[in-house]
């Protein structure tokens, strides 16, 4: 099986968008994952036509722009669980105006990790602030389904995050949710924090999942560490997993050059092999 590749645009570090499509497409990547923190400090002031420049360039390379993730990494002091209803409602401002970013771009999916921006302090009722949490996803889900655009819930570990930390967790919030624009989208490193094997988690997701971010414990690439990813893929295509496979990473001891380069010759080699 054959899955379509995309990079993260954070892994280029600081080049213009321009530079960061152009060396995508060179390595043969067919998509670049959009950081909004690298777009603009704040993208409720992205003027369109700045939005419509990012899609038009990443056509001219010959890509596509598959997702958004680090959706709340900035402007700074957001919160989906807070009990300041300033806070949520700055919030919630900035989530309607990147799902019309996200559309006008063309993008599908918004992969929704952010753990400092979910996590509840444990100051807070858990209870009330759940709910809260709970309320801002379905509210955000809303105006996804307007847009044709599907949230990605990430379970980022019980190390990262005290907010759907867990597949189970993260599909306990989705079922509560229940709404078609809100789906799973699940990360390798992560799922190396899950209590049952990596494969019987995969398979337990079947038909959930919208998304996947491949890399490896040592926060570097697929290929670059010890994760085999011939079993990780059998179980993507036993879920019925069909989407977009993008290269994430969070190390910048390694050149960005190779680790796309690397990355993208590891994945491509492990699904020639299945």
């Amino acid at each position: 099986m054959k899955w379509r590749l995309a990079i993260c645009q954070e892994i280029f570090g600081t080049l213009p968008f321009e530079a960061c499509c152009e060396q995508a497409a060179a390595f043969g990547y067919g998509g670049i994952e959009l950081a909004p923190y690298a777009i603009s400090n704040d993208i409720r002031g992205l003027p369109p036509e700045a939005v419509d420049d990012l899609r038009a360039t990443a056509a001219r390379h010959g890509l596509e722009l598959p997702a958004m993730h680090w959706l709340l990494a900035s402007p700074p002091g957001m919160s989906i669980t807070s009990p300041d209803p300033a806070v949520r409602e700055r919030t919630s401002s900035f989530a309607r105006a990147l799902v019309e970013v996200a559309a006008r771009a063309g993008v599908r999916v918004l992969v929704f990790g952010s753990p400092k921006q979910r996590d509840i302090d444990p100051s807070w009722p858990r209870d009330e602030a759940y709910q809260r949490g709970v309320d801002f996803l379905s509210e955000m889900a809303r105006g996804c389904e307007r847009r044709g655009i599907v949230i990605g819930f990430e379970p980022l570990g019980p190390s990262v995050t005290n907010f759907g930390a867990t597949v189970a967790e993260a599909m306990a919030i989705i079922d509560k949710v229940a709404s078609p624009a809100l789906q799973l989208h699940l990360d390798l490193k992560a799922l190396h924090s899950e209590p049952l094997p990596l494969v019987e988690t995969i398979a337990g997701a079947r038909g959930r999942i919208v998304h996947f971010h491949a890399n490896d414990v040592n926060m570097l690439g697929p290929g670059m560490g010890e994760v085999d990813y011939r079993p990780v893929l059998r179980a993507l295509a036993g879920a019925g997993y069909a989407g977009w496979i993008s290269v994430e990473t969070f190390r910048t001891d390694v050149a960005a050059g190779e680790i796309a380069a690397r990355s993208i010759a590891y994945l491509k080699e492990v699904m020639d092999g299945i």
